[in-house]
């Protein structure tokens, strides 16, 4: 081997030497790259530990988060329940209220209902009917009192003023007296079973008159439920009325005229049967002497009559005081020089003077003109409604019928075929009164017929005879006396 040999051996092994050199420089760079590669890995590794963690703790945060707002609207929605709950509280408590309010208004309303229709059941009852000028002026018929009087006059009795001033609670309290009273549509109100006039002097044998009751201040010191209790007792007391009397004035007026002061006159107590009144006489009037009946009331004792020996007793005491008048004035016309046996012979003619021959009512009747009827409705009847289905033409036509009764007639002023066609129409039902069939109609005749008539006339004459009596001063007294009961309905 040569020296170049040697020489390119030599630089063989030194690249061979170089180039191991490289590889392990290589390799060795290898490895720090793979090492720092690893490193390199190793970071993000790291990394997402952390943000796991940091996940971790952010959903942790989240949840606590999370806890306080839920336990919030928790709290905010329990609340909102328990605002809701009071609220409700209060809704049902003005609720309750409000119902409770309701529920006395309506009794308060219920009680005024009540207490008008006490006042109408006394306004139009048959014992105050009898001795009340005003309703008998407003209630007057031909025969009764079974006219009508609007709601409007009956609010201005104090009695019902002071509960309302509302028709509708009159006409309200009125309906609930339907056996006693009748309401019209156009608000007006009559007596079902209304008082005839031949009945006004009906009171007089059962009642008592009571005077010297106890006086304070210029006004009674009782009243009627003081008295009432007391006489209860014998019986049903169906009135008790209060009597004043005009106090004469400083100028001598009998006190009816301007000036004139009420004062107590005692009073008019009535029961509703004889027997209960002859129970209380018994034991309260005194007789021969007996100190052991009557009554005392406030430390007065109180003087009991029978209400027609009361009246009889006034009678006479008015007839001497009349007298007595006409002595003064003989006596007055003997001091200016007139001659007193002219005037007394006068006077004496004057009183001597026939009294009123009676009076007859006279009637032409005319067979063939009544119609009896029976089982009439006693709801929906009246007098209206009769006349209503006997218009016959050019006939005058009257129906003889009280409300509240079964029975009735109607009679024609002549007679005519069409009265007995009437009568079998009503009979077959063909023909209503007041919307509803009729028990029986019949056209009367022979005894029946005379009976009827008889009957009628008889009333008539009573009435005429009333009349006359008033006109010619018989019943002067009673009538005055009348007016000095002051009515309770003011």
């Amino acid at each position: 081997m040569t020296q170049k040999d040697d020489a390119v051996s030599q630089m063989k092994e030194d690249g061979a030497v170089s180039k191991m050199k490289e590889d392990d420089a290589v390799s060795n760079i290898k490895d720090d790259a793979v090492s720092q590669i690893k490193k390199d890995d190793a970071v993000p590794v790291i990394k997402k530990d952390d943000v796991s963690q940091i996940k971790k703790d952010d959903v942790s945060q989240i949840k606590k988060d999370d806890a306080v707002s839920q336990v919030k609207k928790d709290d905010a929605v329990s609340k909102i329940k328990e605002d809701d709950a009071v609220s409700k509280i209060k809704e049902d408590d003005a609720v309750s209220q409000v119902k409770k309010d309701d529920a006395v208004s309506q009794i308060k309303e219920d009680d005024v209902v009540s207490k008008i229709a006490e006042r109408l059941e006394f306004f139009f009852s048959v014992p105050n009917l009898r001795s009340d000028p005003y309703l008998q002026k407003e209630l007057d018929r031909e025969d009764d009192f079974g006219g009508s009087i609007v709601v409007k006059k009956l609010l201005n009795f104090k009695s019902i003023k002071e509960h309302t001033s509302d028709e509708d609670k009159v006409i309200e309290a009125a309906k609930t007296l339907p056996d006693l009273l009748i309401v019209s549509d156009d608000k007006r109100i009559s007596s079902k079973k209304p008082l005839d006039k031949s009945q006004l002097d009906d009171n007089i044998p059962l009642s008592l008159h009571l005077s010297n009751l106890p006086v304070k201040n210029g006004k009674f010191a009782v009243g009627v439920f003081n008295l009432k209790p007391i006489f209860e007792k014998y019986g049903n007391v169906t009135l008790i009325r209060m009597k004043w009397r005009h106090q004469n004035d400083n100028n001598g007026n009998n006190g009816q005229r301007k000036g004139g002061k009420p004062v107590p006159n005692g009073c008019v107590l009535e029961f509703e049967k004889k027997e209960e009144l002859e129970k209380a006489v018994a034991d309260l009037i005194p007789e021969n002497g007996d100190d052991k009946k009557g009554l005392e009331i406030k430390g007065e004792k109180i003087v009991i009559k029978k209400l027609s020996d009361w009246i009889a007793a006034e009678k006479e005491i008015y007839r001497k005081k009349m007298e007595e008048r006409g002595k003064n004035k003989e006596k007055e016309g003997d001091d200016k020089g007139e001659k007193s046996s002219d005037k007394r012979e006068n006077n004496e003619k004057k009183r001597a003077k026939p009294a009123p021959e009676p009076v007859q009512f006279t009637f032409d009747w005319k067979p063939g003109c009544v119609i009896e009827l029976k089982g009439l409705d006693e709801k929906s009847c009246d007098r209206e409604s009769i006349k209503a289905i006997a218009e016959l033409g050019s006939t005058s036509v009257w129906a003889d019928y009280s409300r509240g009764q079964s029975d009735g007639a109607v009679r024609f002023s002549e007679p005519s075929d069409e009265i007995k066609k009437l009568a079998e129409k009503l009979n077959s039902g063909e023909v209503k009164i007041g919307d509803a069939a009729v028990g029986s109609a019949r056209v009367l005749e022979g005894d029946d017929e005379k009976a009827y008539w008889k009957k009628w006339i008889e009333y008539k004459t009573k009435l005429l005879q009333q009349r006359q009596d008033e006109r010619s001063g018989k019943h002067s007294f009673h009538s005055r006396k009348k007016k000095n009961f002051r009515s309770n309905r003011r």
